[in-house]
Formats: C-alpha cells, structure tokens, sequence
C-alpha cells in the first residue's frame, strides 16, 4: 500500500475548496525522509536514520498548523508549533483516533529528538518513524475534508434551510430518529438533483450531510462515540444528539444489495448493543445515481437485555423505466 499516494489523492480533495499552501510541503518532507532511509541503507550511513526523523517532524508540524486553521477557524501565522499542541491537548478539536496518533508520534519521536541533541536513531525507528508520521497525516486529513466539507455545506444551505424544514410535515414535532430521516431524504434528494454529481470520498460525505442537518436545525449536534468490546475499540461513523435523545448513523457508500444491507443492519445492532444510553439507529446508502428514489425499512429489535431497539434503514432503489 503507498500511503504517500493515498496522501497525495487527499490533498487533491482539499485543494479545490482552499489553497492549503503547507499541506505540498508536508508531503515533500515525508518524501525526503523516504530518501534518507533508503540512502541510509544504500551507502550504510546511519547517521542518515537521524535526517528521517527531522523531516518527519517537520511533516508533523506542517500538518498540525494546517489542521489547526481548519479545526480551529484560526489563522494565526505567529503561533509556533508548541502553541499548537499544547492547544490541541488541551481541547477536543480531535477526534479520538486521531488524538490516539498524535500523542503516539509526539510522545515517541517528536519529543525526545526535539530535547535531546545527542539522540541518535537506528533504520527500525526511521522507518517507524514514516510510518507513525504517514498514518497521522493520512487520518488527520481524513478530519480536515470532513469540516471542510461541513462547513461548505452549511455556507451553502443557509439561505434556504427553514423552507427545507417547513416542506417536512410538521417537523417539531418529530421525534430526532424521525426528524433526522426526513432531513436525510431532504439532503439525498438535493444530491440527486446536484450536477456535477458529488461528492467522492466517505469523508467528503459525511462532512456534506452532518453540515446540511446542523444547518437546517441548529439544535441538533453531531458528534463520535468510542465503544469497547474488552480491549477492542469501535466507532461509529457519527452520533447525532439533540436534548435527551441520541442516535447512531452509519454511512455507506456500497451498493445497497441485500447481502450489504443485511451486513450494515447488523453492524449498526452491535454498536446499539454497545452502546447502553442510545437504542436507536439509522443506516444510509448514499445515493450514487441520479434516476433512483429513497426508500425507508423501519426495524425493531428486542435485545438480549430485553430492551428494544429500532433501527432505519435509507438508501436508493432504481425508478421504474430507469436505465
């Protein structure tokens, strides 16, 4: 797998939105450390091992002030990298994946090669090294489309988001599951009418569609949840919570085959299994095409804890005559 053209590809996601000048810079300095280590090894110069680390560090700085002014809304070209981390551990603009990454490569390379001047590095901890400072960037692009694409969507429904919310059916009344539905088959039928067809990528989407409920109601908050299974970690796509009442959404971007429907549901389930304050959930197939319609499969389930929980399924099903 080449990590650094996956990398590449994310940028080129990002760049058509806003000229992230930094993000060409991040990735020349994990390209250079991927030419210190394998000139470290062709001529047998270990002190080459020690350059990888210090352009890999110069990567991690280069993607974390660029996060920072997209998380943050900040643009502050005084704060030095310090700064930066310390804010960043000191608030939630991470998601937990991406904090579990960060404190990993600043705790184990960025720090003890940034204090101490006599620290030397073996091939094994270069090559480590690329890989831990790969995976950050990889991740934590992930994040920065995800809010890009937020707050593109809610910039763009803004002017029209209470006629989209009159046009539901008595709509405060609703209960969330309820109200999230009809939002979701209100923001699928705005992507079928889109042209260009957009967007692409999972990350992309799920920004688009969280941006598009929040505008159209300022009360409902999106949000992620950790679940545990023993030592193993799950997490959902996104958790939408509005008062007392939340839910867990996952997206897919698979064909919505029966085989794939089914295999979703149950995902969903043991998530709702997990999770022992949220009973409800809701699944959506993004609509790929443009002559389809969206259907609504509503499921309850009884739990083995004998509580119940109810499940939505959304996702495009071919109009009659369509092609």
């Amino acid at each position: 797998m080449d990590i650094l053209s996956i990398i590449r590809n994310k940028v080129q996601v990002l760049q058509p939105h806003e000229k992230f000048v930094g993000l060409e810079a991040v990735i020349t300095h994990i390209e250079m450390a991927e030419r210190y280590l394998t000139r470290g090894k062709d001529e047998k110069d270990e002190n080459l091992y020690t350059d990888v680390i210090y352009r890999a560090n110069h990567a991690f700085e280069g993607i974390l002030k660029e996060a920072y002014t997209v998380l943050t809304v900040k643009n502050d070209s005084k704060i030095t990298p310090y700064e930066i981390e310390n804010y960043l551990l000191s608030t939630s603009v991470f998601k937990q994946r991406v904090m579990d990454l960060f404190t990993n490569y600043r705790q184990e390379w960025r720090n003890p090669s940034t204090h101490d001047y006599q620290l030397f590095f073996t091939e094994q901890e270069a090559f480590l090294a690329i890989v831990n400072v790969s995976a950050f960037v990889n991740i934590l692009l992930d994040q920065m489309i995800e809010r890009v694409n937020f707050n593109l969507e809610q910039k763009r429904t803004k002017n029209h988001a209470q006629e989209i919310k009159t046009k539901i059916d008595k709509y405060s009344l609703r209960q969330l599951p309820d109200k999230i539905t009809q939002l979701l088959l209100a923001f699928s039928d705005e992507l079928i009418k889109s042209t260009p067809f957009t967007p692409k990528t999972e990350m992309e989407l799920l920004g688009l569609m969280s941006g598009f409920i929040s505008s159209v109601d300022g009360s409902i908050q999106s949000g992620n949840q950790r679940l545990y299974l023993g030592s193993r970690v799950f997490e959902p796509d996104i958790v939408f919570s509005s008062g007392e009442e939340s839910l867990i959404l996952e997206l897919k971007m698979s064909a919505p085959t029966k085989s794939n429907i089914a295999r979703a549901q149950n995902q969903l389930l043991s998530y709702l299994k997990l999770s022992p304050k949220i009973n409800k959930g809701i699944v959506f197939f993004f609509p790929s095409e443009k002559n389809v319609s969206m259907i609504v499969e509503n499921t309850d389930f009884e739990l083995a804890n004998e509580s119940n929980t109810h499940i939505a399924i959304i996702y495009p099903r071919k109009k009659l005559g369509a092609i």
